[in-house]
């Protein structure tokens, strides 16, 4: 009589299930943040700046809607093979379906964990910032790895791990062809882009003599060349006035960065007013700086 075989743990598919439902739920609102332009709600400003950044799309679109299709995916691979299941499966022995449903499952979440891992090195290494959502995608895609690793009775560990790598090899090339690295470049890139959005917005006095008060009383705006919300910061003071500003680079591969300055004074989110014992997030608005910087000259910010 042959052995039975039973090749799939019975929590393995409802645990799979339960963490692709909360990858999608996550993911799911991130998208619709990025897409409505919304507020993440989040303990600290890291969440908006991920979520403003270059980094947070792809082609166009939010980079959270591919992590929910993923996701979705997932889920559908861990229950959709309960439905073609057989009566003469009913024995614990897997169908040709749920066999390959399973390698579909680890495939695509190799895919995934080595992808979240790719995003968390940008997070830190490049953005700086502390992202609650990102980290609890990343440990749910890592979550989800393993228990389909261990989850199942995998015959075949030789042919699963040459899977595992081409799929390691094909993550790479996506990730080389979205981020080539070209620190040097690509700041420059941008850093000329940010310099002709300045210079089509001229400074009025105020703005001038305001960027001028707060370089003299050791004010320091906090930010990063690719940060969307400190080139709008940057445009309300005009061209002259952005220049007259104590701007701080954060970002390593940034002009004239200090991102040794900008973590010894906990900046998590940009841009960030340090003004005396005050911590100002996002951009702010010319009078809120002036009066907490307590500047006393023109106020006639506006052309």
């Amino acid at each position: 009589m042959p052995r039975r075989r039973i090749a799939s743990k019975s929590w393995a598919r409802p645990v799979v299930g339960a963490i692709a439902l909360l990858g999608t739920l996550l993911t799911g609102y991130l998208t619709i943040l990025k897409l409505t332009g919304g507020e993440a709600f989040c303990p600290t400003t890291g969440c908006s700046t991920v979520l403003s950044s270059s980094y947070a799309e792809v082609l166009g679109l939010p980079l959270a809607l591919f992590g929910c299709v993923a996701y979705s995916t997932t889920g559908l691979l861990a229950g959709l093979p309960l439905l073609w299941r057989k009566p003469e499966n009913l024995d614990g022995k897997p169908s040709a379906w749920e066999d390959r449903a399973w390698m579909l499952l680890f495939l695509l979440s190799t895919a995934m964990v080595l992808f979240s891992g790719y995003l968390v090195y940008l997070l830190v290494t490049q953005l700086q910032a502390f992202c609650l959502y990102c980290w609890a995608s990343a440990l749910l895609s890592l979550a989800l790895w393993l228990v389909v690793l261990v989850g199942r009775s995998w015959e075949d560990f030789g042919g699963l791990w040459f899977n595992g790598a081409l799929v390691a090899l094909g993550v790479l090339v996506f990730e080389l062809a979205l981020n080539p690295q070209v620190p040097g470049l690509a700041s420059q890139s941008v850093d000329q882009s940010i310099e002709q959005t300045e210079a089509a917005a001229p400074s009025s006095p105020a703005a001038i003599a305001l960027a001028q008060h707060l370089s003299e009383s050791g004010a320091l705006m906090y930010g990063a060349y690719w940060c969307p919300h400190c080139q709008e910061q940057k445009k309300l003071f005009g061209t002259a006035g952005a220049e007259a500003l104590p701007y701080v680079e954060c970002d390593a591969s940034g002009k004239n960065s200090q991102p040794e300055k900008c973590r010894a004074a906990g900046i998590d989110g940009f841009p960030t007013w340090k003004i005396g014992d005050q911590t100002l997030s996002g951009t702010q608005d010319l009078e809120t700086l002036a009066e907490a910087s307590g500047y006393t000259g023109l106020r006639a910010f506006g052309l």
